[in-house]
């Protein structure tokens, strides 16, 4: 059985005592040189403000649709999307500066002593599980071979159109590219939720996962 991650990635600088950013990129224009500068400025960040206070710096990039967006009223769509052309370029940038784009595995084997981490480790997370993963993502990342996780509500597979279905499930499960995360069974917000809710919220989305994906 695979296994399915059900730490959500700023537990970890908690648990890991690592620090992790979530670093926006969802405002990069197309210009390659405004990408440059904007990844730059993530290496200065890192370098000036982090890198002395904590034994590792690992930026997490958090992501939710990459997807050409054409319904300007779907705001929340709109504000939360990056472009599949840019979202390439921010890979292949982010490779050419030096970064290394590991999983959620290698992070934990490190914790637990059992290998090292490249000089600049990165993490590409995507939330929810939306069907532009399958689409215009795993086809980025099949590229330029680099890894991410994905975390997904279990409730939401095979529900409508924005959302994965089973056989892109286990096909993106069987690749050695992605990881599958839990982000529980109906996305409630964990703040206004009884603790019975909690648990079920977040251990049986892992469970539905795990039956998913076999």
């Amino acid at each position: 059985m695979r296994r399915i991650f059900i730490i959500f990635p700023l537990a970890l600088s908690l648990i890991l005592g690592i620090f992790i950013i979530y670093f926006n990129f969802k405002n990069l224009n197309i210009f390659k040189k405004d990408q440059e500068n904007k990844i730059t400025f993530l290496e200065q960040q890192l370098d000036k403000n982090y890198r002395r206070n904590f034994p590792v710096h690992l930026p997490i990039l958090l992501y939710h649709y990459i997807e050409n967006v054409t319904d300007e009223r779907d705001t929340i769509r709109k504000s939360l999307n990056v472009n599949p052309l840019i979202f390439d370029s921010q890979i292949r940038l982010l490779l050419e500066k030096g970064f290394t784009i590991i999983t959620l595995k290698e992070l934990i084997n490190y914790y637990n002593g059992q290998s090292s981490l490249p000089d600049k480790p990165i993490i590409l997370s995507f939330d929810d599980g939306y069907r532009d993963f399958y689409t215009d993502v795993f086809p980025i990342l099949q590229k330029y071979h680099v890894p991410a996780v994905l975390y997904v509500t279990s409730g939401f597979v095979d529900l409508t159109h924005n959302y994965l279905t089973m056989s892109q499930l286990k096909t993106l499960a069987k690749s050695n590219l992605v990881e599958i995360g839990a982000h529980g069974v109906n996305h409630l917000n964990l703040n206004y939720s009884d603790p019975v809710s909690i648990n079920s919220e977040i251990f049986q989305s892992k469970a539905n996962l795990e039956q998913f994906i076999g």
